[in-house]
């Protein structure tokens, strides 16, 4: 699966890993700790159909979530994704990767409880994976 192949990636990036180690996990652990980490979803998929089955390249939008106690770090791992990702063509692991490209990016805080003046910050990026 395309977004295991993404963290697979991820993890073999020292620069990434020096910030958040192995904590790049998949969707619903958006709230808990530890931090830095990234979380990352699958957030469309659409494979190329004709009456014979798949015919082509599938095409997904995947977002990935930095998280942080600080905004410098949360951006800062965005940014370490983004050089890592965006533009990308060619192989990982067996799946050959057409392109990666950034669709969009937004900024994010929550309290980390109810009366709480402590915040994680969050920066996001989707990406558009075009991949066979």
């Amino acid at each position: 699966m395309i977004h295991h192949d993404l963290r697979t990636r991820l993890l073999s990036d020292t620069d990434i890993t020096d910030l958040v180690g192995t904590r790049i996990v998949p969707l619903n652990d958006l709230q808990s700790s530890p931090y830095p980490k990234i979380v990352y979803r699958l957030v469309t998929e659409q494979p190329d159909y004709s009456a014979e089955g798949n015919t082509g390249p599938t095409e997904s939008t995947i977002e990935f979530t930095s998280q942080a106690e600080s905004y410098d770090t949360a951006k800062l791992i965005d940014v370490l994704i983004a050089e890592l990702l965006d533009a990308f063509s060619g192989m990982i692991g067996s799946t050959h990767i057409q392109g990666i490209f950034t669709e969009n990016v937004s900024d994010d805080s929550y309290s980390v409880g109810e009366g709480s003046d402590s915040y994680i910050y969050a920066v996001s990026r989707q990406f558009q994976v075009t991949y066979e």
